[in-house]
């Protein structure tokens, strides 16, 4: 009895000893599955900013933007080349811009100024950026300060739309209000100028993580256009953002508008180009400031024709010689849906607030 009781007791062992390596094979096995899987996950991780890089180029209009490997150094020049692909613009990143109105501003700016050009070089090179965008039909005049500006913001209240020109707020009937402001855009105003003034690095890491819809979320009292310092600076910014806006674009040549802006060279006033992060105008010479000013101006007239539907953009030149009293009314309040017939029939368009000269009824 003894030896059928250890031989039985051996036998229980052997199976132990079996089903204990059975359960380990198959443990280990489903490691070798899991640590595999991992590998490919990690491979996939590692390859998914690449193809959201690609997928974020399809949706730019045109073959807009590549990515080569940099050089050795980790870094390549930047330069505008030809290729069997046509014009295109090497980036420091290692992007190709292939966008014909951004190849050619990236070239202009880039040859009137170093530091212009690093800081347009970083707002385009790179894939759209993901900003929550504001579907809000919304006028943004996107012209530079000393364009007409102030004068049309009076206007626009004039027509009746509620307006934020720089720090100020006008209300329907071109009156300006002091108490009852929309705290959220006007605050958004003050640091983004504030963000402007600051060294690139800084100033760029703030725009990029800016949500530029904050602009238009005031509702007592509304927002129905905003004008003047920053938004030309951030005006390819707005574009991105806000795709179903109407787009004002004040400009006038280049030379009276340089000889009054120089009138306020101080850090306040940036250059006349976008994002100008770090760069007074005071720091240009007067040849690199006209051409970073007809620069900039080409390239937004070049986007917003191709972005922009006609009825979402107006080109305004309050300086040039068809630019009649009538006409302006007609074409701003067109554009902006707030048509006034006394004010086209009766009365000049304004050149400083305030000043609006009506005749006959009114």
């Amino acid at each position: 009895h003894n030896d059928d009781a250890n031989m039985a007791r051996g036998r229980q062992r052997r199976l132990l000893w079996i089903v204990s390596f059975a359960l380990v094979a198959l443990v280990g096995s489903s490691l070798l599955r899991w640590e595999s899987s991992a590998v490919n996950l990690e491979k996939t991780a590692t390859l998914a900013p690449e193809s959201v890089i690609d997928d974020t180029v399809t949706e730019v209009r045109g073959d807009d933007l590549t990515l080569t490997p940099p050089e050795k150094d980790g870094t390549q020049p930047s330069q505008m080349v030809v290729d069997e692909d046509g014009l295109s613009f090497r980036c420091k990143n290692g992007y190709i811009l292939r966008h014909h109105c951004k190849v050619h501003y990236l070239n202009q700016v880039s040859a009137a100024s170093d530091k212009a050009g690093r800081n347009v070089e970083y707002t385009l090179c790179r894939p759209r950026m993901t900003q929550p965008a504001s579907n809000q039909a919304v006028v943004l005049g996107i012209g530079h300060g000393t364009t007409g500006t102030r004068s049309l913001a009076y206007a626009l209240s004039m027509l009746g739309l509620r307006v934020i020109h720089y720090a100020e707020y006008w209300v329907p009937g071109g009156r300006r209000e002091m108490e009852q402001v929309p705290s959220g855009a006007i605050q958004a105003f003050i640091q983004l100028r504030t963000a402007l003034r600051q060294k690139p690095e800084d100033c760029h890491a703030f725009l990029d993580s800016f949500n530029f819809s904050v602009l238009t979320s005031d509702v007592d009292p509304r927002v129905d256009a905003l004008l003047d310092a920053p938004m030309s600076d951030i005006a390819w910014d707005l574009l991105e953002s806000f795709p179903n806006a109407r787009f004002l674009f004040t400009s006038r040549p280049a030379e009276p508008w340089l000889a009054s802006r120089s009138k306020h060279k101080d850090d306040r006033t940036g250059s006349p180009y976008l994002r100008p992060c770090g760069h007074p105008l005071r720091e240009l010479t007067n040849d690199a400031a006209l051409a970073l000013y007809n620069a900039t101006d080409t390239f937004l007239r070049c986007v917003m024709a191709e972005r922009l539907p006609p009825s979402n953009q107006l080109y305004l030149d309050f300086w040039a010689n068809d630019s009649s009293a009538d006409t302006l009314w007609t074409s701003v309040g067109t554009f902006v849906e707030h048509r006034n017939e006394t004010l086209e029939k009766h009365c000049a368009f304004p050149t400083k607030p305030n000043q609006v000269v009506c005749s006959g009824p009114r």
